[in-house]
């Protein structure tokens, strides 16, 4: 009659505590004995476990608690930016409502009342997907249309697999007001942040030639990247500060 003997080690006290194992390596080790021949028979297995705990907002906006936190935004199909360190199970949700001054008492009040996104709203959070960290706002495909005039709060819910099952956990809340531009008198002045950090990275006379040959006619737009990653108009003054002070060097410059 074989005799299964399994060879293993673990810390109880974390497991009875959080009912799941603590994050890291676990090698588990089967032995099975032959009673009657004594023939050994061994199968092991290194399982990773990971806790992955990290949720942080990047833009639009900033993390808001009252009406004087709110950033002024001025496009109407912002892309919505998040971090997180990376799981097979991970997945993403998010949550977009309207801010109403002297109607909800705080951002939190906001998101508890019906959401932009996801509409209809069934009180909950639209899903993303797994491991995406960014969301392209599109109204043709989910959502209500973000309006000029209005404050607006947004929230990411992420869901991962653990060893005591699945759990959930929010990220903070940031808000931000949608401005027309073309509400201000000066609105045609108005200088594009993006040009101006390209500007400081190409040089002056590079970017005024660039300009006024290969680039004539057109405008700044889009989505900024570095190496295929999405990045945000503050990870790219981080990078012009690199320039400045010595941090990084460029190299070349070319136009796609």
């Amino acid at each position: 009659m074989p005799h299964i003997q399994p060879d293993y080690f673990f810390q109880y006290l974390p497991i009875l505590s959080t009912g799941q194992l603590p994050a890291g390596t676990y090698s588990f080790l089967v032995r099975i004995v032959n009673e009657s021949s004594g023939q050994v028979s061994e199968a092991s297995k290194n399982i990773r476990i990971v806790s992955p705990t990290s949720l942080e907002l990047i833009g639009p906006g900033n993390l808001v608690q009252g009406l004087r936190d709110f950033e002024n935004q001025f496009n109407r199909f912002p892309m919505f930016h998040w971090e997180s360190e990376a799981c097979a199970s991970c997945n993403y949700a998010i949550r977009i409502c309207e801010y109403v001054p002297g109607i909800h008492a705080s951002p939190y009040d906001a998101m508890m009342d019906e959401a932009v996104l996801p509409f209809p709203d069934d009180g909950d959070f639209y899903d993303v997907g797994s491991n995406i960290t960014v969301l392209n706002y599109d109204p043709a495909f989910a959502g209500r249309d973000l309006e000029f005039g209005k404050y607006y709060v947004w929230q990411v819910e992420k869901t991962f697999k653990t060893s005591g099952g699945f759990q959930s956990m929010k990220s903070e809340i940031f808000g931000f007001f949608l401005e027309d531009p073309s509400s201000k008198e000066m609105a045609r002045q108005m200088i594009n942040p993006v040009e101006e950090l390209l500007k400081e990275l190409v040089g002056e006379d590079q970017f005024e030639t660039l300009k006024a040959g290969q680039l004539s006619g057109y405008q700044v737009s889009g989505m900024m990247t570095v190496n295929g990653r999405p990045i945000t108009i503050e990870e790219l003054r981080a990078i012009v500060n690199g320039i400045r002070n010595g941090s990084y060097t460029i190299q070349n410059v070319f136009v796609e």
